[in-house]
Parts: structure tokens; sequence; C-alpha cells
């Protein structure tokens, strides 16, 4: 990214609230945001100071090619598959069919499934090179390149809206919900899914960072704007006009994955840090908590 933009955060923009306290610092030579707060009235962490949205869309138009792997890997399709059973199952909990849009749609792995269950699909995705592949690779047509403020949909043009770990990227959250909002229908459904900073392995880990006098790493990656806990998604949500159907946290790493969290280091670092996750996770299905948050919102 060439000259990135920054700007400050002045107030909460769920809660409005101007008494925040610093969250966690990345380590990187050039992260995309330096510091995460967490607002102490409702939850919410967010990225301040923060790119400008030009400056994130800058970084998002050539994501594919910098960030993500190899998207036809038979580990990405899985990962796709996964991600689709969940949505699905959330979404049906309420729609059964209708007018889908999946905001963030990347290169249409979502939506060719929806598609495929019987759902009238449309996409938003800020990536051209997401465009292009949705659009070739997969034949999905209604494909708008943009934001989905960029898009203008009519009011009340959809019956379901996906978010499928989007939201912690956007520019403004507020502003991102009540657009939500506007173009879904009465009794229109929003799914959201992305990730959270209240789970017994990420607490432990800012514990041991203290310990040691060091600051604390932020809990996910630098590129995000948001972190959410239940209770900051919920907040984000009824805030602006809708009712919670239903909001859960779960962990989908392995305990390899979670440990790689630690780090490397000697066998016994190695056995300790496997120990740990273990009992983090055990932890995290007793306490119903973990790093992925995934709910529906009813627009009233």
């Amino acid at each position: 990214m060439t000259d990135p933009s920054y700007t400050w955060v002045t107030a909460c923009e769920n809660c409005g609230s101007t008494r925040w306290k610093v969250y966690g610092v990345a380590a990187d030579t050039q992260p995309a945001h330096p510091v995460q707060c967490r607002c102490t009235g409702c939850d919410l962490v967010f990225a301040n100071p923060r790119l400008t949205p030009e400056s994130l869309s800058a970084v998002y138009e050539s994501y594919y090619s910098r960030y993500a792997p190899d998207q036809s890997a038979r580990s990405m399709i899985e990962t796709y598959d996964g991600a689709a059973r969940t949505l699905l199952a959330e979404i049906g909990r309420t729609k059964r069919h209708g007018d889908l849009l999946d905001v963030g749609c990347g290169t249409g792995a979502f939506m060719t499934r929806a598609r495929d269950a019987g759902y009238e699909v449309s996409g938003v995705e800020l990536s051209v090179e997401g465009v292009e592949q949705a659009t070739g690779e997969h034949g999905l047509e209604r494909v708008v390149h943009g934001t989905l403020e960029d898009a203008s949909f009519p009011a009340e043009s959809f019956d379901i809206v996906v978010a499928w770990h989007l939201i912690e990227h956007v520019s403004g959250v507020g502003g991102f919900v009540d657009e939500v909002r506007r173009v879904l229908r009465p009794g229109g459904i929003a799914v959201i899914g992305t990730e959270a900073h209240r789970y017994p392995i990420n607490a432990w880990l800012r514990t041991a960072r203290f310990a040691t006098g060091r600051i604390p790493r932020p809990v996910t990656s630098d590129l995000h704007t948001y972190v959410f806990s239940t209770g900051a998604l919920r907040d984000c949500f009824e805030r602006r006009g809708f009712e919670t159907v239903h909001l859960r946290a779960y962990d989908e790493q392995t305990a390899a994955e979670r440990a790689r969290l630690f780090g490397g280091g000697s066998l016994l670092r190695r056995v300790v840090a496997r120990a740990t996750v273990e009992l983090g996770g055990a932890a995290a299905r007793l306490a119903r908590t973990g790093p992925y948050l995934v709910g529906s919102f009813r627009r009233a």
C-alpha cells in the first residue's frame, strides 16, 4: 500500500462514548492498523487511528493477490463448504427462500452455494479480482464492484443480507448497519459472521503479555477495523432497529492452530502451550465462548 492516510476516531461509532482504553498494539513493521482500542461503554474494539476509507479501499482492491491463498485449493474449497453450511443453517432458521445479498461476496463461493440452495442471489465486492472471479468463473450476473454504500440499492430490496467476516473490515460500523437495515425488507434478516475478543485463550495471552511487561498484540489481524464481543455485536444491531434472533460464539480452530498463537521455542514451551490451548478450548466450550461469532438479526 502506497502512502496510506489515517484518521483519528473521537467517539465510539456504535454508542458515542468518548471513553476507551488501548487494547493492543501491532508489532508488524508496517501494520495497516497499528493500535486497537476498547470502548468502555459498549465493549467494541476498534482501530484508532485507522486508515481512511480511501486507503482502506486501496488495500482491498488487490486483496486476493496480496493476502489470500489459491482460491481453487482443496483446503479453501473445504473452508468455503464449511462456512456455507454454517450460513445456510443460520439463514434457514427464518428464511427458506427469497432475495439474498452477499456483502463482501469475494469470489462468489457462497453465492454459488446459496443459488444452488434456491435463493435469488446478488453480491457486492470491493476487490476487482473477486468480482472478476465471481462473474467469470462462477457465472454470477448480479455482482456490484464497491462497498454496500456504493451499490445504492433501492430501499427494501432484499429478504436476507449476509456479511460473512466482513463487518470487521468496514470503515464505519454504524453507517454500515444502517445501510443493511435500509436495503432489507421489513422482517428481513441480516446474518453476520465475525471475530470476537472475549474468550479464554485471548485473556490468557493478554495476561501473559502484561505479566512480562509487554503491551498485548491486537486480538485479530491488523487489517481489521473492529473486533466484537457478543454484547457489542448485539448492541450494534439493536441500537439501529434490529432484534436479535440468534447469536453465539464458537471455536473452529484446531489445537495445533491455537498452539501456534504461543509461538515455538523449547520442548517444554511447546508442551505447556499445547496444555494451555487444550484447557482454553475446554474453558471456551464450558463458557460457550470462542474467537468467532455468528448471529442473525431481524429488521423490525
